[in-house]
This record gives C-alpha cells, structure tokens and sequence, in this order.
C-alpha cells in the first residue's frame, strides 16, 4: 500500500512538473512570435517614415521635416499594429517611444515628450502606459551639434571628414576638411586621420546618447507623473552598430515597455535603426 501511494505521488509530481514545463514552453513560443511581429512592425514604420526624410546633398546641411516624419512614425507604426488609427492604443503607442533621434551631417536633432499644462497628480501606481492619454506634445529640439570645447575653441564634427573650428574668445571661425584644417592647428586636432577618425566617432557616439538619455530621464519623470512604474532606459549598444548608424544620415528610435499582451509574458523592448539618402526630385 505504502508503494502505490509513493508510485501515486510521484506521478503527481511528474504531471505537474510536465504541465509547468509545457506552460513555459507555450510562453516561450507565444513571445517569439510576438517578437517577430512587433520587430517587423516597428522596423517597417522606421523605413516608410524615413522616406519623408528630404536631402538637400550639402555636407554642411540637410533639411528634414521633422514633425511630418515623426507623425508618419506612429501612423504607420499603428498600421504595422493592426490597430485603428484613432484607437486609444494607437494614441498611447507615444507613451512607448521616449525619444526619436534625427542624425544629420552636423549634429542630432530629438522627437520628445513635452508635457502640456499643469503636472498631472500622480495616479495608481501601473507598468500599462495604456491606462490613459497623457497631456503631452511631440516636440523637436533645436540641433544639438557633434561638438568639443576646449580652453579656447570649439570644434564641430559632421558625419564627414569635414569640420569647423571657432575661436571662443574672438569668434573667429574656419571651415574645410580635416587634412586641410590641421595645418593650420596641429595641436589642436588629432595628428593621424586614424586619431581623427577615432575621436570624430567617439564624440558624435557621446553626443548622441548623452543626448537621449536626457529627454528618457525628462519622459519618465512625465511617466511617473502618471503613476507608470516602469523605468525606461537606453540599452547598450555595440560600436560597429554605432559605426554603421554614424556613417550617414539615420533614424533611431527606441521603442520601450510594450506589453505582450499580460504580465506573464513580459515587455517588448526594440532600438530600430533606419538610414538612406534621399535626394529631392528636380
């Protein structure tokens, strides 16, 4: 008798072993699939809206409507969704997407949250940034430039060999190439192009994620506001990711946060990366 109710025990045991495994088995699989949905969709939306991006073929500047691709961003980022346009899903997919960074040849330009009016009282405490519309605008911040300040001047870098040198005290400024300009200060700049290349990348690197990391602390503070708990944060980035996305004018947005669907499945968390050349039609 002893022997059956160890034998029954032990199936017990087994079973429920079995069922938890297969549990995790399905959610293991539900996500993956989640995963590449929601890869392809936020991908997609970043290729389509980079489109509106207008070249003007000048080392010095390139002009974007700003407004115009953020907008097109979340639009087809919902359509990507499957969801309706004028859906409170499709207007909280913002709550998910702290900061959009525009890198053009001579600086990074920011899509942000702006909170509107007066500071929200806080409300429950919530991972779901569907809960509510929050009172915010997408706004854009002035051009941020890939720059280094020393005791005297001030040197810009572009996405390009291409600089510009300013004089602090008398604000006189000179323009050209790296091997052109370093005659002229051979202290100041980097004595190889190799040097110059190293440092150029590395400051536009910190440039760019000093940058976003301000505005995603700014976006959850405004998310704290509202009672979200869930603390976005920029994930690492390898440097020949880097190097590919500082080569030429790109798009990078980190999309944070978005549930799968409950809290077993946990949080879909994406950094998409879109970059072309487009040229205006004469």
């Amino acid at each position: 008798m002893k022997h059956i109710n160890l034998s029954i025990v032990f199936v017990l045991i087994m079973v429920a072993a079995f069922l938890i495994l297969n549990q995790k088995t399905d959610t293991v699989t539900a996500i993956t699939k989640l995963q590449m949905q929601y890869n392809n969709a936020v991908d997609n939306a970043v290729s389509d809206s980079f489109l509106k991006i207008v070249d003007q073929d000048s080392i010095e500047s390139t002009s974007i409507d700003f407004a115009t691709v953020t907008d097109s961003f979340f639009r087809y980022l919902a359509w990507n969704l499957g969801l309706e346009a004028e859906s409170l899903k499709a207007k909280a997919l913002p709550n998910y997407v702290p900061v959009i960074a525009y890198i053009v040849q001579d600086g990074v330009y920011l899509a942000y949250h702006k909170i509107e009016g007066e500071n929200p009282q806080v409300v429950k405490q919530t991972d779901n940034m569907n809960a509510l519309e929050w009172n915010t605008s997408i706004e854009i911040s002035k051009r941020i430039p890939f720059e280094k300040i020393t005791d005297t001047y001030q040197i810009q870098y572009t996405l390009t060999d291409y600089i510009r040198v300013i004089n602090i005290d008398t604000k006189e400024e000179w323009e050209g190439y790296y091997v052109d300009l370093f005659e002229q200060f051979p202290g100041l700049l980097p004595s190889t192009q190799e040097k110059f290349d190293k440092e150029r990348r590395l400051i536009i690197i910190n440039c760019i994620t000093d940058s976003m990391n301000t505005y995603i602390e700014s976006h959850n503070a405004i998310a704290n506001h509202y009672g979200i708990k869930y603390h976005i944060s920029l994930p690492y980035i390898e440097n020949d990711e880097w190097y590919r996305t500082i080569d030429d004018i790109s798009m990078l947005v980190l999309f944070q946060g978005y549930p799968y669907g409950n809290d077993t499945l946990g949080y879909y968390n994406r950094l998409a990366l879109g970059g072309a050349r487009i040229r205006k039609v004469e």
